[in-house]
């Protein structure tokens, strides 16, 4: 969870050379286990679909070694700035 009971995720994508996912994208345990819940199930639910909303990425193919894998944070104190 986030600061003051804000939830906050993380997911993680594996790419395509193309910018297209590998995998499905997966949401990665929180280390407290604070992520069963509703709150942070919905968040969960709201960062899956906003990945999948904008695939494919737009990434540099020269860099594709760093990006191939990477772990997206979803916090939603940040959603409304």
């Amino acid at each position: 969870m986030g600061i003051a009971g804000t939830p906050a995720v993380r997911v993680r994508l594996e790419l395509n050379l193309d910018g297209t996912l590998a995998r499905a994208p997966v949401v990665v345990p929180a280390p407290s286990g604070e992520s069963g819940n509703a709150q942070s199930q919905l968040l969960a639910k709201s960062a899956l679909a906003a990945v999948r909303a904008c695939v494919p990425l737009s990434l540099p193919v020269a860099l594709y070694d760093i990006w191939k894998v990477v772990e997206v944070a979803f916090d939603a104190r940040e959603m409304f700035h």
